[in-house]
């Protein structure tokens, strides 16, 4: 069957390619809508003695002020080494740490919290900085994802689908002691971080500060990986389930009632889960339609269970209606509980693809109609179509998983 292909995006979750908000993010771009101090030395106490008046000379002593004006400078210099305190969070410790290369991302994420919702501090190189940036010091002052060359943040309140806050460099540096290709080093060390809260403007990349938002401060952090594929290192994030992995719960709008559904209730009592991912625009969702809505005639009583996911319109455009999703259920005489609305008013599909990884390593793309099987009776991600277009296999492995 032919595909629609897509370009894989970076999110926390897709985040993991140019500039965007994985930033699937995992930060985070659309899915491209195409069918195809030394200090000062001070006198000792013997040599201050030495050169002290005689009482009883009739000189005014000066000592005084003298040493009220070192006290000074000593305060001073105390102060530009206090350690930096932010009112909302201080510090970070990662509990897991993953970095990948790739031809246009090279990155790394340090996970605090293995459970959602978890924070994640991402470096990254992206785009055509790729192979540009060297070994050495670079100014974080100021930077955003729109901004940087090497880019610095911090995501917090994660868990399927976009991160809750994102924070970015108001001071601070990163010195890059390695980076290089798949199999290479990447290190770095952070210093004096500041970091304020941002909101994503509407594009999914332009970013400006949250009024009244929190702040988070970073003294000192260091990291230093091999770098796995970009692919690998995705893969290897603990919220990012990629194929032969078990899934997390993730929820989408119904669009028979407007409610939000969890997904694992669709596999009580099934064996297998398809999830097909579809639009108005796509020539090749029709043929997929018709086969899929055959599919469940045929198998639904021996466990068969699909979800719709619609995630734009004829024109692609902004957000789809629920009477839009129904619409293109009736034109395949496909039932309404079935279909659900996957678009958060910026990015379609933007909750589908964090919970279920559907770019494969050997292409960077993937294809619409999308289509998933799920085993339903262990929430494991066991089929993608990118690795079939012709579907043989996608048939094969529904059956498996529905035979006796």
């Amino acid at each position: 069957m032919p595909h629609t292909m897509l370009r894989s995006p970076d999110r926390e979750p897709r985040t993991e390619n140019p500039k965007l908000l994985l930033l699937l993010p995992l930060s985070l771009l659309p899915l491209l809508s195409s069918c195809d101090s030394d200090p000062s030395s001070t006198p000792d106490a013997d040599a201050a003695s030495e050169v002290q008046p005689d009482s009883s000379a009739d000189v005014e002593p000066e000592v005084a002020p003298d040493v009220v004006e070192e006290a000074e400078v000593e305060e001073e210099a105390e102060a530009e080494v206090a350690p930096l305190v932010c009112s909302d969070h201080n510090g970070i410790s990662a509990d897991t740490e993953i970095a990948g290369s790739g031809p246009t991302l090279v990155e790394y994420r340090g996970y605090i919290g293995t459970e959602a919702p978890y924070q994640v501090l991402r470096v990254q190189i992206m785009g055509d900085n790729v192979g540009a940036v060297e070994p050495g010091v670079y100014d974080l002052a100021g930077t955003t994802f729109d901004t940087c060359e090497v880019c610095v943040s911090v995501l917090a309140g994660c868990a399927v689908g976009p991160c809750a806050q994102f924070f970015y460099p108001v001071s601070g540096t990163v010195e890059i002691t390695a980076v290089g290709d798949e199999g290479d080093r990447f290190a770095a060390h952070l210093s004096d971080l500041e970091m304020a809260e941002f909101e994503i403007l509407p594009d999914g990349i332009a970013t400006e500060p949250l009024p009244d938002g929190e702040d988070w401060c970073v003294a000192d952090y260091e990291f230093d990986l091999v770098a796995a594929s970009t692919h690998d290192a995705i893969c290897a994030r603990p919220t990012v389930p990629c194929l032969g992995e078990t899934l997390l719960d993730f929820s989408l709008e119904s669009c028979a009632t407007g409610e939000m559904v969890p997904m694992s209730s669709l596999a009580a009592g099934n064996k297998a889960l398809v999830f097909s991912m579809v639009t108005g625009w796509c020539p090749y969702c029709a043929e997929w339609m018709a086969r899929m809505v055959g599919y469940q005639t045929t198998y639904a009583d021996q466990g068969l269970a699909a979800a719709y996911v619609y995630g734009e319109n004829v024109s692609g455009g902004p957000r789809p209606t629920l009477d839009d999703c129904l619409a293109y259920a009736d034109r395949y005489g496909a039932a309404h509980e079935d279909f659900y609305l996957d678009h958060d008013g910026t990015y379609s599909f933007s909750t589908t693809t964090y919970a279920m990884w559907p770019w494969l390593v050997t292409s960077d793309t993937m294809g619409l109609p999308w289509a998933t099987i799920i085993d339903a009776e262990t929430w494991e991600y066991v089929y993608t179509n990118q690795a079939d277009p012709d579907n043989s296999e996608f048939e094969s492995t529904m059956l498996g998983l529905l035979a006796p």
